[in-house]
């Protein structure tokens, strides 16, 4: 009996092993045969994925292409919003702590006090380029009857063009065909091209009126929205929030640098140049007064060649007097105030090596036109504040105390 019932155990024993063994055979099948499918939809989602960064990728270049007409305008706009930030935030406080209010108050007076001064003053400059363009055509085409004409003979009494003159006359005859074919074209093909450029200048003038609009409306929602425009900044930045605060204080430090110790100082000294060139009785003022800022910024030439250039005229003209008092009164009152400003500002917030400068400033005018002026020496300034990040991010800490 207990014979019987061993067995029964037994047997029954052997049939559970025996379950059990194909239990598990089946389940290993099952997981080698899961492990060597892939898995249902992975290739898909893989697939979708890159669709959508492709997708991102076409929809972000067409959405450039639209604001791209309008992309130096935003910049600026975000300049100004740094740079008056404080501003704002005093009116902000006057008003009862109403954002809109305040931001339209603040975007009002930036308009009204610097941006529209600035572009009417540039405008009368466009047209007084352009009157002295087409009178240099008239040079070209009919020398003995035009505008130019009267003066050009008064020049040549003078004793310097005399020396030049007799110089000249010693020059054989061929030599003389030769230079005045050379001295000729380059006349007209500095006079037609001037007439060009000035012409494409003021049929701009719409898209400029345009391109103003846009960054005072930037400039507003800037002020308004800055907040919440910064925090989806920082929820789409995949940088961390340290190294986005060092960012952007780098960047306002940048901007209030390069904006106050160029921009700034170029004003003031087109103001007291135009002043002078005024009193000096100069012609075409406003003209001369927008080459003096804009050689002001750059570097090795500055203001001064203008205000030489020009009193080196007056010379030619006759009024030494005149002459005189603007090359004094250009070196030491124009002068110094680009020796303080600049010194005050770009100097402690954004220097700039002197070639760093020169390459930076000619580079992004050919590639961005005349705003390169000043945004050469901003990208410049902030990209160097990029490599510094990144030297600090992934140099060791106790990389310094092992050298020492």
């Amino acid at each position: 009996m207990n014979q019987s019932n061993d067995k029964s155990a037994d047997g029954s024993g052997a049939e559970v092993r025996s379950t059990d063994q194909a239990s598990r055979r089946s389940s290993g099948e099952d997981n080698r045969g899961q492990e060597s499918q892939p898995a249902e939809g992975s290739g898909r989602l893989n697939l979708s994925g890159y669709a959508l960064i492709a997708l991102c990728l076409l929809v972000g270049v067409m959405f450039y292409r639209i604001v791209q007409p309008f992309l130096m305008a935003l910049v600026s706009a975000a300049i100004l919003a740094v740079l008056f930030h404080p501003f704002h935030d005093w009116i902000q406080s006057k008003v009862g702590g109403h954002r809109r209010v305040a931001a339209g108050i603040a975007a009002s007076i930036i308009f009204f006090l610097i941006c529209l001064p600035i572009a009417g003053a540039l405008a009368v400059a466009g047209t007084q380029l352009f009157d002295i363009s087409e009178s240099l055509m008239q040079v070209v085409e009919d020398p003995e009857h035009s505008v130019w004409a009267k003066r050009i003979d008064q020049w040549e009494q003078h004793w310097i063009v005399r020396k030049g003159m007799q110089a000249y006359g010693r020059i054989g005859d061929d030599d003389k065909v030769r230079l005045r074919e050379f001295a000729g074209k380059g006349m007209q093909g500095m006079a037609s091209g001037l007439y060009e450029k000035t012409a494409g200048l003021i049929a701009n003038l719409i898209h400029l009126g345009i391109s103003i609009f846009v960054a005072m409306m930037a400039l507003y929602y800037f002020f308004a929205d800055g907040d919440s425009i910064m925090a989806e900044l920082h929820r789409l930045s995949p940088l961390g929030r340290r190294d986005e605060d060092k960012l952007i204080d780098r960047f306002g430090r940048v901007c209030r640098g390069v904006v106050m110790g160029s921009v700034v100082a170029g004003l003031a000294q087109a103001v007291l140049a135009g002043i002078g060139y005024a009193v000096a009785d100069v012609p075409n003022v406003f003209l001369m007064a927008a080459l003096t800022m804009f050689f002001s910024f750059v570097p090795f030439l500055g203001a001064g060649s203008v205000v030489t250039a020009i009193s080196i005229y007056l010379a030619f003209d006759g009024r030494y007097a005149a002459c005189a008092g603007l090359l004094i009164y250009g070196f030491i009152v124009v002068g110094s105030v680009d020796n303080i400003v600049k010194a005050k500002w770009i100097g402690t917030e954004a220097s700039l090596h002197p070639l760093v400068a020169l390459v930076s400033v000619i580079g992004a005018v050919q590639f961005l036109g005349l705003w390169g002026i000043f945004l050469g020496p901003m990208i410049a300034a902030f990209f160097y504040a990029l490599l510094q990040l990144v030297r600090q991010r992934f140099t060791p800490i106790d990389s310094g105390s092992s050298a020492a």
